[in-house]
């Protein structure tokens, strides 16, 4: 009887820890609040853009991550809540909603780029 309470118990571990797996380490690196700090406008390879035409946004919507959820604000007022999630190459979802492709995210710059548009933004940790 013990050896199969310790089999329930370590399959219900394993099964727990799968989930986790399944986030792509990207997506946890987001964890943290992002204040968008500016666009840029006219690129002309969104592969490997060139990131000339960058404008500066004033008090920019900030965005909160939190391992799959998210929530942002503008002028300090609930702007939109809900899940995310970053694919293996690189694309950011919000509510199942393609929002763009990650081409930069580290530990103080996240830049995001449109997939059909020929622009993105850029948000700063804070």
């Amino acid at each position: 009887m013990k050896k199969i309470l310790v089999f329930i118990v370590f399959t219900a571990l394993v099964s727990c820890s799968e989930s986790n797996d399944e986030i792509n380490p990207m997506q946890l690196r987001l964890n943290g609040s992002w204040e968008n700090a500016g666009y840029y406008d006219d690129l002309v390879n969104p592969e490997n853009p060139e990131l000339e035409n960058y404008y500066p946004i004033p008090n920019g919507v900030t965005i909160t991550y939190f391992s799959t959820t998210y929530s942002s604000t503008y002028l300090n007022n609930p702007h939109e809540e809900g899940t995310f999630s970053v694919s293996n190459d690189s694309i950011l979802k919000h509510n199942n909603i393609v929002i763009g492709k990650i081409t930069l995210l580290n530990e103080t710059d996240l830049i995001v780029i449109y997939p059909t548009e020929l622009g993105g933004v850029r948000y700063t940790k804070i």
